[in-house]
């Protein structure tokens, strides 16, 4: 399962893992250069180009981590007492 939001920001990636979705798409326009070079410094692939509404689309996808085991997060930061 996927979810297409408007950016890959921590608050979309956060709320698709809370969601149990393996994957978050978005797009942009192909003249927003700067994005071009942002989302896939941040983890996201490139997944087509197309004319859409008149304007050129580029399509990126990431994928997404699943959250820790609730068993993993009660170990986290426990300390093992030696004594």
């Amino acid at each position: 399962m996927a979810v297409t939001v408007g950016a890959c920001s921590t608050r979309g990636e956060r709320d698709a893992v809370e969601l149990g979705l393996n994957e978050i798409r978005l797009y942009t326009n192909e003249a927003m250069t700067e994005n071009l070079s942002f989302y896939p410094r941040h983890g996201c692939r490139e997944t087509g180009r197309a004319v859409q509404d008149g304007f050129r689309r580029v399509y990126f996808a990431k994928a997404m981590s699943p959250p820790a085991s609730d068993e993993g997060r009660r170990h986290e930061g426990r300390r093992h007492h030696q004594g």
